[in-house]
């Protein structure tokens, strides 16, 4: 219950630090991808464009701009033209769906969309919004003085939300400051204590405040490399560019970690990061012991939820003999309550609760949501507030924190938030009428946190299998409009009504864990489709014989994490190499053997 540090130390941006980094080195290489490579003078140049081309559109201090760019340096060049202009920037994903693209333009409300020539003509149609083209800027433009303050807001990220509506949260630019503060004596001063500059991997979607742990490194005058979109699903090529680039720091969730281990980032005889950043879900013990145990390699577990700005706690792999979520980063205050807001003994349970520079704004455009998850904070003074994060965990005797579990519904599905109530008010807005309710909960299969979501609709009670598979099929078809990849449910059930408990509340365990999909089509007509069948049913954990030959394999529940596991198991058994973005081409079992057969 230790006092924090408060906020008016802060009296820069990451606008002004990255300019003054620049000055100190303006022909160090700063930013790169497959297609250019910028230095800092050249970088700051292109941001401080972009910040005169946004201001051009009429855009002031507080109006928010979308950035839709394909993943590239312009990625980058496109968010730090935003701060540089001294207004707030909204990132989209562009894997998502015009559904929900929509949805988060017309909540946002932006004033301008940053794009390229890819993005354009869709930003265009999903709002009407004035675009501006990022990869126009120029390397040799006049750099101006950065616009923003630290009280100015920085970012408007998104983060599931139960009513069906995703919620925004607002941070503000000193947020962002304390956390470079943070890392520069916690992260940055050990790993680049040989004085050399180091060279990180960018492999985080840009519409995920995670995607920050990289920039900081920029800032402070390091080289970041963007890696493509295809690169940073393929773990086999993650660890073969890693190598290739001698790649010193990696930031990813502890998932990909494992599957990056797995294809043998940290092999003895080759390049391997000395640092590997780990955030977004909870470590398993495997992968911390692995990076624990590793020869001048350091695993670094970073804590924090969207509302407090990317990380509240950290802690090394070195500091812990186990996983833990760490301890309080710099200006700030970590509370471990019971239901009354009052503090649990060292080592017991209780809910989460955070205070201090990194607090969110707000959620934007929702007061009520806002008062309720950011209360008065009893430890502070007036006016200070703590964001109940529904997190449950305990303190150490040793004062590291112990992440336990949720106090909700919410879950991390392939290192995404999500509250399974968002996706049952996509289903109850209109995908099929003869949906009367429904229910979506999560179900652990084989060690993995699938969503399963039970449909009320007795019209289908004298349905044959057939029409009850065309059924789940349209509705699944139809949300694949509207929510992004991992939140489309992998099991499905159909029933006359919910089940009850004696007090009246819904029976989520006599709901069971529902069934997939089953896909009809094609038996396999040869040895090479038969093993590729199999395969498919590994990496879905399915049986081989619910795997038509002719089917999809994302209409199986195959998913961007699936397909990693897949493509290593086609090398491993048929010795051919199946890399993602061809997968993505392919997609059944019979063009996959197809490939297989043409190239053994």
């Amino acid at each position: 219950m230790a006092s924090w540090q408060k906020a008016e130390g802060i009296d820069r941006t990451i606008a002004d630090e990255l300019k003054d980094t620049a000055q100190r080195f303006p022909d160090r290489i700063a930013l790169a991808d497959d297609a250019q490579q910028w230095t800092f003078g050249e970088l700051i140049a292109r941001c401080s464009d972009i910040a005169e081309k946004i201001k051009n559109c009429g855009v002031t201090s507080g109006d928010t701009v979308a950035i839709a760019v394909e993943r590239s340096a312009h990625s980058v060049v496109a968010l730090l033209g935003a701060l540089w202009a001294g207004v707030r920037y909204a990132p989209l994903d562009l894997t998502h769906p015009d559904g929900r693209l929509r949805v988060l333009v017309e909540d946002s409300q932006p004033a301008a969309a940053l794009v390229d020539s890819s993005s354009r003509e869709r930003m265009e149609r999903i709002g009407a919004l004035p675009c501006v083209d990022v990869t126009t800027a120029d390397s040799h433009a006049t750099t101006h003085t950065p616009a923003a303050v630290p009280g100015d807001d920085a970012y408007l990220m998104y983060t599931s939300g139960s009513t069906g509506k995703p919620k925004g949260v607002v941070i503000k630019h000193r947020g962002l400051h304390n956390m470079l503060d943070n890392h520069r004596r916690k992260i940055f001063a050990p790993a680049a204590a040989d004085g050399r500059t180091l060279r990180i991997a960018h492999a985080i979607s840009f519409a995920f405040d995670m995607s920050w742990e990289e920039l900081f490194w920029l800032v402070e005058g390091h080289e970041v490399r963007i890696f493509s979109e295809d690169l940073r699903r393929d773990a086999a090529a993650m660890v073969e560019a890693i190598r290739a680039h001698q790649v010193d720091v990696i930031n990813v969730t502890p998932t990909v970690a494992e599957q990056l281990l797995a294809e043998g980032m940290l092999e003895s005889g080759a390049h391997r990061p000395r640092l590997v950043l780990l955030g977004g879900e909870a470590v398993s013990h495997g992968v911390w012991e692995t990076l624990r145990k590793a020869d001048d390699v350091r695993g670094y577990n970073l804590y924090g939820p969207t509302e407090y700005t990317i990380n509240a706690l950290g802690a090394g792999t070195d500091e812990s003999a186990t996983p833990v979520i760490g301890m309080p980063v710099d200006r700030t205050a970590a509370f471990v309550l019971d239901p009354w807001l009052r503090p649990v003994p060292t080592g017991a349970p209780g809910e989460l609760y955070l205070a201090g520079s990194g607090l969110a704004q707000e959620y934007h455009g929702l007061a009520a949501r806002t008062a309720s998850s950011m209360v008065a904070c009893p430890w502070g003074s007036p006016g200070e507030r703590m964001y109940r994060t529904g997190d449950i965990v305990r303190v150490r005797a040793d004062g590291m924190f112990e992440y336990l579990g949720r106090s909700d519904d919410q879950v991390k599905i392939r290192g995404h938030r999500v509250d399974p109530g968002d996706v049952s008010a996509a289903v109850s807005r209109g995908v099929d009428p003869r949906i009367l309710h429904c229910v979506t909960v999560p179900v652990r299969i084989s060690d993995a946190t699938l969503l399963a979501c039970h449909l009320v609709a007795p019209q289908l009670r004298d349905a044959d299998q057939g029409e009850r598979q065309s059924f789940l099929t349209g509705v699944r078809n139809a949300l694949r409009e509207e929510l992004p990849s991992y939140m489309i449910p992998d099991r499905w059930s159909i029933v006359d009504e919910l089940p009850v408990t004696s007090n009246g509340k819904t029976d989520l365990a006599a709901l069971g864990e529902g069934e997939r999909i089953t896909e009809k089509g094609r038996e396999p007509a040869n040895e090479t489709e038969e093993i590729t069948a199999e395969l498919f049913a590994e990496s879905l954990d399915i049986e081989p014989e619910d795997v038509p030959v002719d089917a999809d394999y994302f209409d199986m529940g195959g998913h961007s994490m699936a397909v990693i596991k897949l493509c290593a198991l086609l090398r491993g058994e048929l010795g051919v190499e199946v890399g993602v973005r061809e997968f993505y081409g392919l997609r059944t079992v019979e063009r996959v053997a197809e490939f297989v057969e043409a190239r053994s």
